[in-house]
């Protein structure tokens, strides 16, 4: 099992926690997207927890739903699965697209089209929807975030450089600005540290 506090297994979407600004919920923003009609886009930089949010926001989501369709889109991926397509046509659906930008034009068309309820995630915002969170990481939730991962059970101890550079606040800003905020980025590199590389 990795041992290394920044392996993708600790640090993908759903595996650590979101960590929301101050004064915003989970169940606060559930109940806002209800409020602005249940279509909203999630927009926000590379690496910075739009995934870990929709994960965050899933139990909750499906209690206003009979069902509920996540697609996570990658590079390239211009079309949605024919399962998702049959999924989204339903009644009471909600259709949850993670990487909307994506898509091609046509289908956004067609997701336009076809969704009663629709919740997209990208980088930057499209007009006539709602944006529903912008959040942009900080220095203080970053390191809220790195406590959680190097402080888990078990855990054996960083290497002292990874102390030093997790301990000193200045260091930790310059690699947020290094990675433009991409958390994501930041930690393969605290990876590769981790590691002695």
């Amino acid at each position: 099992m990795p041992t290394n506090p920044f392996s993708t297994r600790y640090t993908e979407p759903g595996a650590v926690a979101y960590l929301f600004p101050q004064n915003v919920t989970a169940s606060g923003i559930v109940e806002c997207f209800i409020t602005l009609g249940k279509r909203c886009q999630i927009v926000a930089p590379h690496g910075s927890g739009k995934s870990t949010l929709i994960q965050t926001l899933l139990p909750l989501l499906r209690e206003h739903f009979d069902s509920v369709s996540l697609q996570t889109l990658h590079d390239n991926q211009r079309h949605l699965d024919k399962t998702f397509w049959r999924e989204i046509k339903r009644g009471n659906n909600l259709a949850i697209i993670d990487g909307y930008e994506q898509l091609s034009f046509c289908e956004k068309q067609k997701v336009n089209f076809y969704t009663k309820s629709l919740l997209i995630t990208l980088h930057k915002p499209i007009r006539n929807l709602p944006i529903l969170s912008s959040d942009t990481i900080t220095i203080e939730r970053f390191k809220m975030l790195l406590t959680q991962l190097c402080n888990k059970p078990k855990q054996p101890p960083l290497p002292e450089k990874l102390n030093q550079l997790i301990e000193n606040e200045t260091e930790l800003s310059k690699l947020l600005t290094k990675h433009k905020n991409n958390c994501r980025e930041v930690f393969f590199e605290l990876y590769d540290i981790a590691e002695g590389e």
